[in-house]
């Protein structure tokens, strides 16, 4: 895996290989750009918690520049680092029957 600055100009001036390659930034930590074959561009955050390698895609580096995806790398981590979930697989709240509402609220009412 290489190690580079990216900036828009180097991003746009990379070209495919046979296999997928990714480079990682150096400005911002976790901070990803993977390659595919066909030559889609994509950034993705790579964090760890618990011990477990995760990763976030970002968004095509077609739409977003390299500023934008630190700003949202920077974003993400910072809610990785209070604990804040950032998978998109989120828990729903609890839902409550109507009963259970009753019952909660009933004491507020009287």
């Amino acid at each position: 895996m290489a190690i580079e600055k990216l900036t828009n100009t180097y991003i746009k001036n990379l070209k495919p290989d046979k296999k997928r390659y990714t480079i990682r930034d150096t400005e911002t930590k976790g901070l990803l750009l993977r390659v595919e074959p066909s030559g889609k561009k994509t950034f993705y955050l790579d964090y760890t918690i618990n011990e477990k390698r995760s990763s976030k895609k970002l968004g095509d580096a077609k739409i977003l520049t390299v500023t934008e995806a630190r700003e949202m790398a920077t974003l993400l981590l910072g809610k990785i680092i209070k604990g804040i979930s950032i998978s998109e697989k989120e828990k729903k709240p609890e839902e409550l029957t109507v009963e259970e509402i009753f019952k909660k609220y009933k004491p507020y009412v009287k």
